[in-house]
């Protein structure tokens, strides 16, 4: 059986980054609803 040392790194990676979109997409979207209702303002 091969040993990755690297393989458990990429994983938290990934876990990382998932996390980090799935934050992100909401704040997206909160700050296109402000960016619109000041243009309107």
């Amino acid at each position: 059986m091969e040993m990755n040392p690297f393989k458990p790194l990429i994983q938290h990676c990934t876990d990382f980054y998932g996390k980090i979109l799935s934050i992100k997409e909401p704040l997206n979207n909160l700050y296109l609803k402000l960016r619109l209702s000041k243009a309107n303002a």
